[in-house]
Order: C-alpha cells, then structure tokens, then sequence
C-alpha cells in the first residue's frame, strides 16, 4: 500500500493513501525499517506555526484574519476581522484572502513556496505548521529543497493562483483543495484556476496529483494541463506554449519581488511553537463532521478566545442570528440561555452577531450570560451562513443535527411556544 505520513496522533500514526482516504494505525504494522523512520521524525524537532509573508500588493486585497476580532473602520476599509492586505503583513492561520478586480497579490510562506493570486481570487490558508531551522543570509528564491518540513493546505474557493514550491522533504505534505478536487504537490511550477464548475490545473514543471471530488486519481506531468468539470471526466492535454510562457512570467516577478528575503528574516516571522502536528486537528482526524467544519470555520468562546470546533462534535447545534439592538432579541435570548443550559449535554449554540461592533457582541453575550460560541464579528464565515440559511430577519434559530442537515429553520418559535416539546422533537437527531 502506497501512502504518506500525515502526522503522529499520540503513539499512532496518520496515513494518507494514495485514493486520498486516511487512516490512524500503530507503526507496529510496519517494516522495521519504516518503523526507525517513523521514529525519525517523531524525533525531528519543535514545531511551529508556519508564516505567510505579503511580499507585494496591485490594488486592493481583503485579509478576513479570524484572530482579529476588533478595530478599524469602514471608512479605512478595516472593520471587524477584515483589513486591507499591504506589503511585509504576516497572515495568521485561517485567514482568507480576496483579491479585487484588477488586482494582485504575491506571498511567501515560510517553507520557501511562492504565489501569486490573480483578480477576482478567493484562497483560504487553512492550515500550516513547520519545523524550526536555522537562520541564514541565503536568500529564500535561491533554495532547491523547502529549508524544513512543513504541512500546508490552502483552499482555492474561486480564481487563479501560480505556485513555484521548492523540492518538499520526506515528511511534507502541501494540498491545495478546489471545488472539484485536491491538489497533491512535491516540488514543481503550476497555475490553479478554480470556480464552482470547473478546476484547471496547468502544469510548468515537476509532477501534481489531483484527486478529484468523485475520488478518481490523476497525475498530471510537465507541461500538461488538466480540466475537471462537474459531471464530466477530467482531461489531460497538451500545456499550450502560451499558458507555459505566462506561468514563467509570473513566477519570475514573484521571484524578483521576494529576492531580498532571507532565510534569517522568515526564521524571525514563525509563530509560536507547537509541541507536535496535533496542534491543529486534521479534518480526517475530526469527530465533528465534514459538513459542519466548512460551517464553522472559527469559533470563539464567550469570551472572545478562538477554541476547537470539536466543542460541538456529537451535538444538535442551534445557530443564533441575533443583536442587542433589537428588542425582540431581547425577549427571547434569555428564554434561550435557559433552554441550552438545560440542555446543554447535547445541545449547543454558536451566535452570529448582527450588532454594531465586536465590543457590543461581546457585551451582549456577558450581559445576557450565553455562555455559549460565536462567530469572529461580520466574518467571512458568518455571513456565509446568513446567506446559505436565507436569514431574513432576526432573531433567528436555524437548528442542525450533528451532521449538519437543517433540523428546523423555526427554531425560535418552537421554543418560545414549547420548549420541551421542542428538545423531545430535536434529540431524536441525536
């Protein structure tokens, strides 16, 4: 059986195979040899939160950065979670870029890999850790091979991106996920360009997997390019010399805007470190499931502090559109502080916020003690879900079983006429 290491999950390991399942085993299943380099890189080193450098900025791109949950204004174009992107910016997990019309941005990321994201791109850096190395005045375009191990994963929502990676080590592992598919990538020069039907993966140099949302595998060579279409077979054709000399062109100014940065000055912009891989669950590893992760991309407690979103694994979950400012709201917000507390084993809520500011969301749950989850203020994520649910008006309590499927939209009002008729009804979900 072919497959990748993914990371360790306690004294088991996480495969990845080449159909794209994953599995958790013990290494005993393995040959001693690939148990002493299972070993290996158990003992490699500390890790660390891996960094995504702006290296330049065309026009305007909106950073939606979940671990910033407050200031700026409308007026300067920062509000909320959401800044406007500029040069030297280190961009923290989770954060989702949007890159305007007519405009441009080029990244970095610790690991030495380069991209450029077109107008009109969506990309989300979902996850991204890597071992710690040793600072050097080499300049991060000149390397061959990326300067430590890393994990990275981006998701590519809609729009067109060109990526230079470095050589990946052994234990890597780069994804990028489109809406048709994955992306597995070692070392080599690609453009992706995505949208809700189609996903084009133009190859320059080197070899990419791409596995397609139906499962099927591809392995697309140099100078190939791959169409997968919803409902149709993906093809493989000849990369036009066109589309070769147009990838070499961009990631040659990519290269000339990053060629100053050295290995010292991205060492210097790691995050804080981790113990191990396990700081950040896998969706494979996730007990909550796929759907509700895609719901829920961050989430914080009542206090404001991002937490795990396996806090609503296994649990009927009611999504609460709600403001202070609203006097209805605050009729019916302490009818449902008492029903989720009497409830709590198996239910919970996350509150998306429609007040005016962070603070006043914030001051809002301490005042009526939720004390419950919430969404980072007029987030990517939270609009997402006003408009997936077609929320009209508030408050509103949008209930899912602990798959995702909507239970009730009228959540509200099966409370406020019987609340433990309501739970008798909904726990069955269970």
């Amino acid at each position: 059986m072919e497959a990748s290491f993914i990371k360790y999950s306690g004294a088991k390991i996480v495969i990845k195979r080449t159909d794209g399942r994953v599995f958790t085993v013990s290494p005993s299943l393995f040959s001693s040899a690939d148990q002493k380099y299972l070993a290996d890189l158990k003992n490699e080193g500390e890790y660390f939160k891996g960094a995504t450098i702006v290296v330049s900025v065309k026009g305007e791109v909106l950073i939606d950065d979940p671990k910033k949950g407050s200031g700026g204004s409308y007026s300067d174009g920062n509000y909320g979670s959401v800044t406007k992107a500029k040069e030297g910016d280190i961009l923290s997990v989770g954060s989702e870029i949007k890159v305007g019309s007519e405009s441009e941005i080029i990244l970095l990321f610790s690991n030495g890999t380069i991209t450029t994201l077109d107008a009109n791109t969506q990309m989300t850096v979902r996850k991204f850790l890597q071992n710690g190395f040793e600072q050097s005045d080499k300049k991060v375009v000149d390397m061959d091979e990326e300067v430590s191990s890393s994990t990275l994963l981006l998701d590519l929502q809609v729009g067109d991106m060109v990526v230079d990676v470095r050589k990946l080590r052994k234990k890597s592992n780069f994804e990028i996920t489109s809406p048709l598919g994955v992306a597995g990538i070692r070392g080599t020069s690609f453009r992706l360009s995505a949208s809700a039907d189609s996903t084009k993966l133009s190859v320059l140099t080197g070899l990419v997997g791409f596995v397609s949302s139906d499962k099927k595998q591809n392995q697309v060579g140099a100078e190939k390019v791959l169409v997968s279409s919803k409902g149709k077979e993906s093809v493989i054709n000849d990369l036009a010399d066109s589309q070769k000399q147009s990838i070499t062109q961009t990631i040659a100014k990519a290269k000339e805007e990053a060629e100053e940065i050295s290995l010292s000055m991205v060492r210097d912009k790691l995050g804080e470190s981790s113990n191990s891989w396990d700081e950040e669950l896998s969706p494979f590893d996730s007990k909550l499931s796929p759907g509700l992760i895609e719901l829920f991309p961050v989430i914080l407690n009542s206090s404001g502090k991002e937490v795990s979103k396996e806090v609503l694994a296994g649990k009927i979950i009611g999504i609460y559109f709600s403001a202070n400012w609203s006097p209805p709201d605050r009729s019916f917000t302490p009818q449902l502080v008492q029903f989720r507390d009497d409830n709590k084993k198996d239910f919970e809520v996350v509150f998306v916020s429609s007040d005016r500011d962070p603070a006043a969301q914030m001051a809002y749950m301490k005042e009526t003690k939720m004390r419950w989850y919430t969404m980072p203020h007029r987030s990517t994520g939270a609009t997402a879900l006003a408009k997936k649910y077609g929320i009209r008006g508030i408050p509103s309590l949008v209930v899912l079983s602990p798959q995702g499927k909507i239970i009730t939209k009228k959540g509200r009002d099966e409370i406020s006429s019987n609340p433990k008729s309501a739970w008798a009804s909904w726990k069955k979900f269970l």
